[in-house]
């Protein structure tokens, strides 16, 4: 009965050290477990303060420009012909392979000019391409194709060139607003997106500009009530578009 009694006694002590050792070893598992995830966390933060040490962000400058009425073109067109807008990295850090695109519905523009445009008293288009009344044939792949930097360093400016022919399909809508044909709810927007990478080679999410440009100008009629000429000044003022998260 003793031996018995012993036999369960040492029975026990050996279940209860299991356990013990058991519970030390998963504890021990457990603060491990707690200090690879501290310590996970602590490497993503640091990580994420490098990036923000060398983060780009760019910036769209405002700008404005002379608009005169063309007697050769029977429109408006810019005093210089030619439109563009400025941007700046303004992070702290550059920015790779900056990749600027034009997103502009010129189909709906076209469906909205049909009407005025008999005998392509503005333009001739075809599927790819648009021939307008004083210049050559402009291809639309041409036209809208994204501009590539390599390298943008923190605080250089470079210029974007408007497609031109969002330029004369502004310069014909605007006519028409002009002769009360069209609103200037008509009048074409157009949107800038701009992607691009940090030092680290990674994507930085793209920022997109839309752009609607304001219109000041003074028009002057003839005694049968046709627009004889125009002037006046054009602001572009790009607002970004902020994505939901």
């Amino acid at each position: 009965m003793v031996w018995k009694e012993a036999d369960f006694m040492v029975s026990l002590i050996s279940a209860v050290a299991t356990t013990v050792a058991a519970f030390a070893a998963y504890s021990s598992a457990k603060a491990a477990e707690k200090n690879t995830e501290v310590a996970q966390k602590q490497l993503e933060e640091m990580a994420e303060e490098r990036r923000d040490a060398v983060r780009p962000d760019f910036f769209i400058h405002p700008s404005k420009d002379e608009f005169v009425y063309d007697k050769n073109l029977g429109y408006g067109k810019f005093k210089l012909d030619n439109l563009a807008l400025n941007i700046t990295n303004i992070g702290i850090g550059p920015a790779k392979i900056v990749k600027c695109e034009w997103n502009f519905d010129y189909e709906k523009c076209f469906n909205i000019i049909k009407p005025f445009n008999k005998n392509d008293k503005f333009y001739y288009s075809e599927k790819n391409k648009i021939a307008f009344n004083e210049s050559s044939v402009t291809y639309f792949e041409d036209d809208f194709h994204a501009r590539l930097f390599p390298l943008i360093n923190a605080g250089k400016e470079e210029s974007i060139r408007f497609p031109f022919t969002y330029i004369r399909m502004l310069g014909i809508m605007k006519h028409l607003v002009e002769e009360g044909k069209l609103q200037e709810i008509d009048i074409p927007k157009i949107e800038l997106c701009i992607g691009y990478l940090n030092i680290f080679n990674e994507t930085i999410p793209p920022k997109s500009f839309l752009i609607h440009p304001i219109m000041n100008i003074s028009t002057s009629h003839g005694s049968d009530g046709k627009i004889e000429g125009y002037q006046g000044v054009i602001n572009i003022v790009p607002n970004e578009i902020v994505k939901e998260k």
